[in-house]
């Protein structure tokens, strides 16, 4: 069994371009797990609601699909943030900017609570693109040094390509 978290940017990409019956079957199955919290779902609702997209040769309200997506993936296992999570988000802030990182703390700590809670959570995997702020080097060795300094195991993270590879792995 694998846990994992998607970033909120992974949604799109698995509404574009996995077929609906293998959503099916990997929400049915217990080989992936797909956790959620407030974050994620919060940006998601952030998206307009008329914002339309593009799915196969349809027309789609963005919003409303890619909440229906989460909903579907995540279901029994979406968690609130707790303030041990914030505590360790902040945290990876310090590490983050002592390291070379010049993103706001704004900008980036919706990433860095998402890593907080994978890794209290001890999940496996965080499923990210997010080059510029949460995977940068500056934020891995953040989500390392601090992790080490706290006792918890630091999630891998993968990038789309990788997790799809999985999908239709455990979906076939």
């Amino acid at each position: 069994m694998r846990r994992v978290i998607l970033d909120t940017n992974i949604y799109e990409f698995i509404l574009r371009e996995i077929d609906a019956e293998t959503l099916q079957k990997i929400a049915s199955q217990k080989e992936i797990l797909v956790y959620g919290n407030e974050i994620i779902r919060k940006e998601l609702r952030n998206i307009p609601k008329q914002k339309i997209g593009l799915l196969g040769k349809r027309l789609i309200k963005l919003r409303s699909a890619l909440l229906g997506l989460y909903d579907l993936l995540t279901q029994n296992h979406i968690y609130n943030l707790t303030p041990v999570m914030h505590s360790l988000a902040e945290k990876y802030y310090i590490a983050y900017r002592s390291a070379g990182g010049s993103i706001s703390r704004n900008d980036i700590i919706n990433d860095l609570l998402i890593v907080s809670f994978a890794s209290i959570k001890k999940l496996d995997i965080v499923v990210s693109e997010d080059a510029r702020s949460m995977l940068s080097d500056a934020a891995k060795h953040a989500y390392s040094v601090v992790n080490k300094i706290e006792n918890l195991r630091s999630p891998n993270f993968i990038g789309f390509d990788l997790f799809v590879n999985e999908i239709r792995r455990y979906a076939s």
